[in-house]
Formats: structure tokens, sequence, C-alpha cells
């Protein structure tokens, strides 16, 4: 939360904002409310990236399914 507030600061009016996160439900609604509260004004976009191919911890012997990842895209509004 923090570091959202503080780029919430310095950032232009004009700026997109891009961060990629786990489509984890908890992870990502901790994300999404971080980011729509630092960045209020701004419009949200989702792109769910799945993971394709075999994780690192698939790897090393975890085989349990993942969600994959999601890029949250703030624009301006």
């Amino acid at each position: 939360m923090k570091v959202f507030c503080r780029a919430a600061k310095v950032v232009a009016d004009d700026a997109v904002v891009c961060v990629r996160t786990s489509k984890d439900p908890f992870t990502k609604q901790a994300t999404l409310d971080a980011l729509l509260s630092a960045f209020p004004k701004k419009c949200l976009v989702k792109r769910c990236q799945p993971f394709r191919k075999p994780t690192q911890t698939h790897l090393f012997g975890d085989k349990t399914p993942k969600a994959g990842e999601v890029d949250l895209i703030l624009t301006p509004s």
C-alpha cells in the first residue's frame, strides 16, 4: 500500500500504472484494493496471463495447479 501511495504522489495525472500480480483470489484482491485506494481517479483494465508451461515450483516437485497472473492496468480517466 505504501509503495502505491508514494507512487501516486509523484506520477503525472496522465500516467498509466501497470502491475502484475497473482490470480490467487486473496493476493489479487489485496493488490486491487491497494491500487484503487492509491489511484481512485484512474480506470482499471484487467488482463489475465495463465501459466502455459510448468512453473519453477513444478520443476522441483510441486505439481499442484497454479492460478497464473493478472496484469492490472490503470489508465487516466
